[in-house]
């Protein structure tokens, strides 16, 4: 029998939020090394808490939760089933999360899962886009957006100015396609509301 400690639950809930992280994302969660990180998956299947293996040619190790997993972070999610056409997005997006986590402690990240739920609870939430994350502290609530591929314009322009509505700012993180013309948006409609950064390194196309 397994037992979950304080530490298991707190990184069991971060992959839940974000639906699947990386062997070495994992690794860069526990501030160990891979090979630490490959023996916690493994005592996560051992307890029925988690899956994982490689999706993609060339790729690390994908890990994600079972419902049992699920249900001991306390997520009331559904469990994820592998697509491994979101899964270049996902992992760019837990390189956002936890470029955060290291440089704004203390700031509270909202998953989109959650944004989705709070979604479907407004009127008219259906349908409607919704951020990557959100970063939320005391005096600050940003939209996180995360851009790999260029969208049309018209897309991306209808994408900022309802993210600046609803939050008052936000933050992208592109690679160089879509990032050239998110900065040219950003300098017409932003009104110094909207920032756009490089990837994080470690997500960078």
């Amino acid at each position: 029998m397994v037992r979950a400690s304080a530490r298991d639950l707190e990184m069991l809930r971060f992959v839940g939020e974000q639906y699947t992280v990386t062997l070495p994302q994992l690794a860069r969660l526990m501030g160990r090394s891979e090979h630490a990180a490959r023996c916690l998956r493994s005592r996560w299947a051992r307890a029925g808490w988690a899956q994982g293996r490689a999706l993609l040619v060339g790729e690390p190790v994908f890990i994600w939760l079972t419902r049992r997993g699920l249900r001991a972070a306390g997520l009331e999610y559904r469990a994820w089933r592998p697509n491994p056409g979101a899964l270049a997005h996902i992992a760019a997006v837990n390189e956002v999360r936890l470029y955060f986590a290291g440089r704004r402690p203390e700031a509270l990240w909202v998953c989109e899962r959650e944004l989705a739920r709070e979604a479907k609870r407004e009127l008219g939430g259906f349908g409607a886009h919704r951020a990557d994350g959100l970063l939320v502290s005391d005096d600050f609530e940003v939209a996180i957006e995360v851009e790999l591929t260029q969208k049309r314009r018209a897309r991306a322009e209808l994408v900022m100015r309802e993210q600046m509505a609803r939050y008052g700012s936000v933050v992208y993180f592109a690679a160089p396609g879509p990032r050239r013309m998110l900065e040219r948006l950003a300098a017409e409609l932003g009104g110094g509301r909207v920032e756009v950064h490089p990837l994080p390194g470690k997500a960078e196309p």
